[in-house]
């Protein structure tokens, strides 16, 4: 081939090779867009002739890089939010990519876990290997990586990728073609293998994992170097720590899957943390936001979706609380508890008027009959009252035969009524000495409220499901929550002798349960749970907005 004509067929031959990559499997299939980003300096082509298509998969979206070598990373924000997930970039472009990968990706609410690069590099030398060594953490999210290197001396294009093992960056050969070739596309029948998928052997690849300690999802423990499980972040010594739990089960198995190597982070939040307006976070959320963990694990529920991503759900999870166990009654209540306050209080009307019905009666009685009855002093109050009284207790009551008629009528009313209240008022007392009874049971939620109680745990955290909520019982949940310290010496001065404390639960499947509060035995004793969830949740992992082995 003419060398004056070189660089034609080269640019002709590069534009071939990247339309054909563009209109095939994977990127026709998994995205509906592909960014181009390049300097002003940079003429990236594609022809889509023998790849139709390119046409209704794509909607190729360009970003140029501005003149001081810096990547807009709004722009780049912009393209991602447009749905690229696939990136062709060139040379003078790539680094400054590379530096705005993270914080464009951080802000987006596109959630595209199978990220690919093919980057157009003119040599693959030892600058270029330097220079990429920082951005290791970078390359890690990508599914894979194609570097496109032309020849123009020798009519070829090479085809690399990068192979990530342990701490170091290798350029691997995939393809030699001849530009002679692309034209005729006799490579379409291994366009596939350019893009190999590197999620299924991560060729002892790291995933930083943090947590607190909480059993029965995550447990951990340090033990002497090779009896573990798991490395630990920044120590050279293999296999220091030995995880246990039933998430760190999971993130196990799926590096015994995928060849890949779990390390935990010692440098552990105390609890999970919160997100705030301005986008900073705290706790184990903060560990994800500021890129010091892959994956983040302990109990976690659907929170904060948008500085971080879920996977699927693990298990269900009931969040609940403890309350006091109602207490027995005092004893001298029991006369008093067979009938309700309304009742006692038709009780009393009905004493009432019946003792001054027959007041009246037989004082008029006596206004008529006290020619008769000489020496007699007059019927009082205390004699109606000792009558009424009688009559409700079944005691025998003298009858005067010279009594009027409505007297008589009247007492044998009284005395009726005397016997319904007296025999109810025996069997709701027998009823009553059967049994012990206790203080009315807090149950539901709605006992909770309407006793005007508080409950504790040992973060905020436990209230962010509730945090949006509209619903009345729940909102009132939420705001009567308090949080307590965490030491050991807050913890022992918990009041669990208040009557109107509650304690935060977690009702996990299969038996067990997450404390909010470490409570003792004898506290224990005194607390019972309520037999109704007060909200319900999903735990998950969570992981890094860009992290690959999601789709693993």
């Amino acid at each position: 081939m003419d060398i004056l004509l070189a660089p034609a067929f080269m640019g002709r031959a590069l534009a071939l090779l990247l339309g054909s990559l563009l209109g095939s499997p994977p990127y026709s299939s998994d995205y509906s867009s592909v960014c181009l980003v390049h300097s002003p300096g940079e003429d990236i082509r594609w022809e889509g002739e023998g790849s139709p298509a390119i046409a209704p998969y794509l909607s190729l979206v360009t970003t140029t890089q501005q003149e001081s070598n810096e990547l807009d990373v709004n722009d780049l924000h912009a393209a991602i939010e447009a749905g690229c997930g696939g990136f062709v970039v060139g040379e003078l472009a790539l680094l400054p990519w590379l530096e705005q990968f993270h914080a464009a990706h951080q802000r987006s609410l596109q959630r595209m876990h199978n990220k690919r690069l093919i980057a157009i590099v003119s040599q693959l030398d030892g600058k270029l290997h330097h220079a990429l060594l920082p951005y290791r953490d970078t390359l890690e999210q990508l599914v894979n990586v194609l570097l496109i290197v032309p020849n123009v001396t020798n009519a070829l294009i090479r085809l690399h990728t990068i192979e990530l093992e342990g701490s170091t960056i290798d350029f691997q050969l995939i393809d030699e073609i001849p530009i002679e070739c692309v034209p005729s596309m006799c490579i379409s029948n291994q366009l596939e293998s350019y893009f190999p998928d590197r999620l299924q052997d991560l060729r002892g690849r790291r995933i930083r994992v943090t947590t607190v300690s909480y059993p029965p999802y995550a447990m951990w423990q340090e033990v002497p170097p090779g009896q573990g499980n798991a490395d630990v972040v920044g120590d050279t010594r293999p296999r220091t720590v030995q995880l246990a739990g039933f998430e760190f089960l999971l993130i196990l198995e799926l590096c015994r899957r995928h060849n890949c190597t779990v390390e935990i982070s010692k440098n552990c939040a105390n609890d999970w943390g919160t997100v705030e307006l301005n986008g900073s976070a705290t706790g184990l959320i903060g560990n994800i936001v500021n890129r010091r963990a892959d994956i983040v694990l302990a109990a976690l529920y659907t929170w904060y979706g948008r500085v971080a991503s879920l996977t699927m759900p693990i298990e269900a999870a009931h969040v609940s609380c403890l309350v006091p166990k109602p207490r027995l009654l005092p004893f001298w209540q029991t006369p008093f508890r067979s009938f309700p306050s309304n009742l006692w209080l038709m009780v009393g009307l009905a004493f009432a008027a019946g003792t001054g019905a027959i007041y009246l009666i037989e004082c008029a009685h006596d206004r008529l009959a006290v020619g008769v009855r000489e020496g007699y002093d007059g019927f009082s109050l205390l004699d109606a009252l000792f009558v009424i009284f009688k009559l409700h207790v079944g005691q025998s009551l003298g009858v005067r035969y010279d009594r009027l008629v409505a007297g008589l009528i009247l007492l044998v009313a009284l005395l009726f009524g005397g016997f319904m209240i007296e025999n109810s008022y025996a069997g709701a007392l027998a009823s009553l000495l059967t049994l012990p009874q206790y203080e009315r049971s807090i149950d539901t939620v709605v006992d909770f409220i309407a006793n005007d109680m508080h409950w504790t745990g040992g973060t905020e955290a436990w209230m962010i499901t509730l945090a949006g909520t509209t619903q009345p019982n729940l909102v009132r949940m939420r705001d009567s929550f308090v949080v307590h310290d965490t030491d050991d010496e807050a913890v022992a001065r918990l009041p669990f002798t208040d009557r109107r404390m509650g304690y935060v639960y977690e009702r996990l499947q299969f038996g067990n349960y997450g404390y909010g509060s470490r409570i003792t035995w004898n506290a224990s004793l005194r607390l019972q749970p309520l037999r109704e969830d007060v909200f319900n949740e999903f735990s998950v992992v969570r992981h890094t907005t860009r992290w690959a082995g999601h789709t693993a």
